[in-house]
Formats: structure tokens, sequence, C-alpha cells
């Protein structure tokens, strides 16, 4: 959840835990402060895992680290293999140091992965198998995984890179970058702090190579593809991803910017308003 008060959290984990029957100091609310609305309504899903079947059985799973915890292993553990469970465009934003970047990206190819995480340790049983995401949960499920497919020693970060980055910067060391968030600021620092001691990016524009701060989606309407840019190249290619995106894309078709690191002037790129803005656009045209 995103708040613009610390004093909003009580009264949410109040009326959460009042809503799912459960005692609020039971509940593990991570959070970020914001000066504007990052989501403009709430959705609530029994299921929220893709692909992940309602008999899944995820209660052998990886040894949970704490932020102490994770950092003393990547000091001593060398060899360990470090996994980024999320999509490859969250690692350009921001990574552990150790982690490569992810290939495999859905759920329905965790098997994979799978296979090849047993291959990379066979041999070396005793070779830690650390993994991380955004909040911990895609963790859950990756790491039963890898225990039921035999893998001895498998570690996850407790509460994800969101709870690794409410430490201080010393105890972030192994982060590099921002992190990539599912809401309308896209790019934050891990402690959700913008233009604080932790806001230091390291994706680059995939046009020109500079440092670039924030994501879009391409403006085609065939593509929709999450790609870092600078905005003066997001500018240039009309908020398309490729000469092939821009190719098929008008220059009239501008959209609403999603923060304001996103664009500062003129406007391009599909946005939070985007569906309605294009139906509006459809009804006019009619």
């Amino acid at each position: 959840m995103c708040f613009k008060r610390e004093s909003h959290v009580d009264k949410f984990k109040t009326r959460l835990s009042h809503q799912l029957g459960i005692d609020s100091e039971d509940l593990r609310v991570k959070v970020h402060l914001a000066d504007f609305s990052v989501f403009k309504r709430l959705r609530v899903k029994q299921k929220l895992l893709e692909y992940l079947e309602d008999d899944a059985d995820i209660e052998k799973k990886g040894r949970h680290l704490n932020r102490e915890e994770w950092n003393k292993k990547l000091d001593s553990e060398e060899d360990a293999l470090v996994l980024d469970i999320r999509n490859d465009y969250e690692w350009d934003v921001g990574r552990f140091k150790q982690a490569e970047r992810p290939r495999f990206t859905k759920f329905k190819e965790f098997p994979r992965l799978v296979e090849e995480v047993v291959d990379r340790v066979r041999g070396q049983e005793e070779r830690p198998v650390m993994m991380y995401c955004t909040g911990g949960i895609r963790c859950e499920v990756f790491s039963s995984l890898l225990v039921k497919a035999g893998v001895k020693n498998v570690f996850q970060l407790e509460d994800g890179v969101l709870g690794y980055g409410a430490g201080s910067v010393e105890d972030t060391r192994h982060w590099e970058g921002n992190l990539f968030v599912f809401d309308d600021r896209l790019v934050v620092p891990i402690d959700g702090k913008i233009g604080g001691e932790k806001d230091k990016p390291v994706s680059t524009c995939q046009f020109c190579g500079g440092v670039s701060e924030m994501v879009y989606n391409c403006n085609s309407l065939k593509c929709n593809k999450i790609f870092v840019s600078c905005t003066q190249c997001a500018a240039d290619s009309l908020g398309c991803c490729s000469e092939v995106c821009r190719s098929v894309t008008s220059a009239d078709q501008k959209f609403v910017a999603r923060n304001s690191r996103q664009w500062r002037g003129k406007l391009v790129g599909r946005g939070e308003h985007y569906r309605a803005l294009m139906e509006g656009l459809s009804v006019n045209k009619s």
C-alpha cells in the first residue's frame, strides 16, 4: 500500500485486520510515503499468484533470512547462487550486485528455472541458493519448488527488497540502483524516498546509453513493453520502445504521464488514464 501520512498506516491495519478477522499485530505492512495517490483503485483478488494451483503446497520452502542474515551470507559465501525472481526490466532498474539478469519471468516458466538451478548446483550440494523478489511473495513459491526438487541450502530474503530497503545505507550495501514498483511511481529508491541518499539510479537508456531514472510503457497499441529511457529519447521516439513501434504510432498519440519524473513538459507515452483516453478519442472520431 501507499500512504500520505504515517498516521494512516495504523488506521489501515485496523480496518484490514477487522476485514480479515486476524490480529493487527500479525499484519506485516510495508510502508512507503508518497505525495500523490499512486493507486487509482484498490482491487483484492482471492488468487494473487498467476499459474499457482489452488491446491499448491508451499509449506516446505527456503529459510527466511532477515536483512542482517542476508548481508552476512553474501559477505561470507562468495560462491552463493543469487537468484532474482522478478522480471528482467525490474533487474535493469536495480538489483543485488551478485544477481544475474532474470531469463524466466513467469510462474509457468518456473519449472525450467528449477531444472537449471538443479544442474548448476549438482555436485555442490552445500552451495547456498539465495533468492529475492520485491515483497517476498514469488520466493515463497519458487523456493518451495527448489526444495521439492532436492536442492538443500535454499534461502529467501525476508520481506523482499521492500523490507531490505528499510535499513541504513550500510545495511543495504549489497543493493545497487533503485526499485521498480507496480504503481504510478514506477521507479523509486528502495526506501521510497525520492531524492534521498538511496536514490541512485543505475539503469541506462536503451537508446543513448545514458543513466536514466525512469521507465516507460511502449506507446504502440500492439506492444506496451516496459523499457528504460531518458526523457529526451522518449520524446524523440514518441514514447515507443523501437523504430518498428514508432513507425506504426501516430505523432499525436499522447497521454498523461504517470508521475512527475516520467516526463517534464509536453507529454508522450502511455499513462494512467490511457484506456479511458483512447475510448474518448474513439468516441470523438465517430
